[in-house]
């Protein structure tokens, strides 16, 4: 399996790259005889529809030449959309600035949500402003899940 990602990462940087978009994640999931490929694109300007179809349709040509898979497999690309994961340091990087949901363990290892602000990120620690709170600054190794969270609104 680890020979398949690496394969499929080189595929999906260059493809991306050559048509100009950034992979924001990518994922292979599924079964042994189905699998399943999430690729997840962006560009400065945004993500439409007929970007993601022209990158799948390269990407999927270019899947089939390299016989990456020796049996069935499904294709998907999209934006990341706007409550996007946020997985590594770039991802982290990219949505300073913006709201965010942090799910992480504490000292005393409870599981803890902090919803605000990343303010920055430094030395594999974040920092998240809650409200008029001081900034709570959280570890990478302790974070169980983070996303970016969309703020609608609302007309009144």
């Amino acid at each position: 399996m680890m020979d398949i990602d690496k394969k499929l990462n080189e595929i999906i940087i260059k493809v991306s790259q050559k048509m100009g978009f950034q992979i924001y994640d990518w994922q292979l999931k599924g079964t042994r005889n189905n699998h399943l490929v999430i690729v997840y694109i962006t560009k400065q300007g945004g993500v439409t529809l007929d970007d993601c179809q022209r990158v799948s349709q390269k990407l999927g040509d270019e899947l089939d030449m390299r016989d990456i898979f020796d049996t069935r497999y499904t294709l998907e690309v999209s934006s990341p959309g706007l409550n996007r994961l946020l997985k590594t340091t770039q991802h982290f990087l990219g949505a300073i600035g913006r709201v965010v949901k942090v799910q992480y363990v504490n000292e005393e290892g409870k599981v803890k949500t902090a919803n605000g602000i990343l303010k920055s990120i430094d030395n594999n620690v974040i920092s998240v402003k809650i409200d008029n709170e001081d900034s709570t600054h959280i570890n990478f190794a302790q974070i169980k899940k983070a996303k970016t969270v969309y703020k609608w609104l609302s007309k009144s």
